[in-house]
């Protein structure tokens, strides 16, 4: 059930035209956010993906989502008129964090609907749960690849068809788990895991009118090896009314080379650019791209690119969703994380394989060994794991991602490393393995220690003691400290102030009571105590004779 970023942009006017292109540059516009959501301005924890500004689900600063509650707050919309079929969609640019536990226990943005502001159905649910290509159970941001990769800012559109002629509200639900949502299929639904960055919002959109120009961005082959030249195809739709003059431009993925393009698109500044001076209404133009991507790159990278067009027509600029080539070795692909890195006895973590099947051909006959470190137990696995740790697997197209995650407590001594290795089989021989490694730390118990009293009896005869008692004692960590007197009966007389830093401390008691007065001659217990809450209570006790 966990974590990642989103930036959301929407605008929608009540009963009127829409803007289009809410960016969040001067406000909220028309949307209210509850919980951690809230607008930013660059430079904070994400980058907007166009202009200052963005919505940010997450903590300022700190610059994650972590604030020990369970999460269910929201992006809401003011009431938007749908009678239009031409903006009866609602599209925005979102960044999330993938993260790593059961896919269906990962925390999800919701995109939701309602014709009354109360009542709420599912549209969408916006992450790594519904969009495999966007995501996995590796950590990292989302690259739109099983390996995780660089932070990229992602392009989606809902189609809101099914509310036309109607008034509707919308809201971006960020919730801690499908289990918080409604859809308890997780294993153990908790609250949240720490330390993710969140969710950001940018750029959403309801058109005034139609796109000018459609763009659908492919390319093939969709994964290769250094060297591989790749073929990118540019499907152009002009659906304007009238014939328009078209220019389209294509950023080169970086660290391609260029090799060609039809129909007079030429390089320039790593950018190849198209002019098509008149395209019938209605009409598409299919462009194509060439680029190669050399020999000295290293595999494994998400290369990802978006195509923009802009036409003589009014409206706004148009861009393609990004299109993805993965660039792998030849063969298989096994990678291993865990979370956190570094636990304590008892703390449950995650182990998280990402498996890539990046041969030409369908692998079969394979099998992925799971081999738990002893201190770690197994309590949970996804998909299901059988009785010898292992994973069964259905044969393997080119191109498969396959995720796996076990989750358990782990137990070891201090600086202890655990590693746990996935073993990936194939007819019976071991073909690859992947590592992870988790260092234990097992936390110093907080401890008093009696160090001594002198005099003893008290008072002295030595001058050099005063007239009292000095107690010595040591503590082995900072923390609240307290020193009281009590009687042999048990009932306190004195409560003398402690340094709480860790160390040797000796404190004088002048054998008066709280208000003052001397103490009778007798025998005193005294006991040096903290209130850290551990059990059992870091404490010492110790006997004080006094003799006037």
């Amino acid at each position: 059930m966990r974590r990642f970023c989103l930036v959301l942009g929407l605008l929608a006017l009540a009963a009127g035209p829409l803007r289009a292109n809410e960016g969040f540059e001067t406000g909220l516009g028309q949307w209210t956010p509850s919980g951690l959501w809230h607008r930013i301005t660059s430079p904070d924890c994400v980058s907007p993906h166009a202009g200052t500004a963005c919505m940010y689900y997450g903590r300022s600063g700190v610059c994650n989502y972590d604030d020990h509650l369970i999460k269910d707050a929201s992006l809401t919309s003011g009431p938007i008129s749908l009678t239009d079929p031409a903006r009866a969609f609602v599209s925005f640019w979102i960044l999330y964090q993938v993260e790593s536990e059961a896919p269906s226990c990962f925390d999800v943005m919701r995109l939701e609907v309602s014709n009354d502001g109360s009542s709420w159905s599912l549209l969408q649910k916006l992450g790594p749960s519904s969009d495999p290509s966007g995501g996995s159970a590796t950590t990292g941001m989302a690259s739109g690849s099983g390996l995780g990769g660089t932070p990229l800012w992602q392009f989606k559109r809902v189609d809101l068809s099914a509310y036309l002629g109607l008034t509707v509200y919308l809201r971006f639900r960020f919730v801690s788990s499908d289990s918080q949502a409604g859809d308890d299929v997780c294993p153990a639904p908790d609250a949240d895991f720490d330390d993710f960055l969140g969710y950001a919002l940018d750029d959403i959109n309801f058109y005034d009118s139609p796109e000018p120009v459609g763009l659908v961005k492919s390319v093939a082959p969709p994964f290769g090896a250094p060297g591989t030249t790749l073929t990118y195809s540019l499907a152009v739709n002009n659906r304007d009314s009238a014939t328009q003059a078209l220019s389209i431009w294509d950023t080169l993925p970086v660290g391609t080379v260029f090799v060609s393009a039809d129909h007079g698109g030429s390089l320039s500044a790593g950018q190849v650019n198209w002019a098509l001076p008149s395209v019938a209404s209605g009409s598409t133009v299919t462009l194509s791209l060439q680029v190669q991507v050399p020999l000295s790159q290293t595999a494994p990278q998400d290369m990802l690119n978006v195509a923009s067009a802009l036409s003589s027509a009014p409206g706004p600029q148009a861009a393609s969703a990004p299109a993805l080539f993965r660039l792998r070795a030849n063969g298989f692909a096994l990678r291993k994380t865990v979370l956190p890195t570094v636990a304590t006895n008892a703390d449950q973590v995650t182990y998280s394989i990402v498996l890539e099947n990046f041969s030409s051909i369908t692998q079969t006959s394979l099998l992925l060994q799971e081999d738990a470190p002893s201190g770690f137990l197994i309590l949970g696995a996804d998909p299901a794991i059988n009785s010898n740790a292992q994973w069964p697997l259905s044969p393997l197209v080119p191109g498969d991602v396959r995720s796996f995650s076990v989750w358990g407590p782990a137990y070891g001594n201090e600086g202890q490393v655990l590693v746990n290795t996935a073993d990936l089989q194939q007819a019976g021989s071991s073909v690859l393995q992947a590592t992870a490694s988790l260092l234990m730390h097992k936390p110093i118990e907080p401890q008093v220690f009696a160090r001594g009293v002198y005099p003893n009896p008290a008072p002295g005869k030595n001058p050099a003691f005063g007239y009292g008692v000095h107690i010595a004692f040591e503590n082995n960590q900072t923390m609240p400290l307290f020193l009281d007197i009590f009687t042999i009966a048990g009932e306190k007389v004195r409560s003398l102030p402690v340094d709480s830093t860790r160390g040797v401390h000796d404190v004088f008691w002048d054998l008066t009571n709280d208000w003052g007065h001397g103490v009778a001659s007798g025998v005193y217990v005294y006991r040096a105590w903290s209130s850290t809450a551990v059990h059992p209570t870091p404490q010492v006790f110790g006997y004080i004779a006094v003799l006037r």
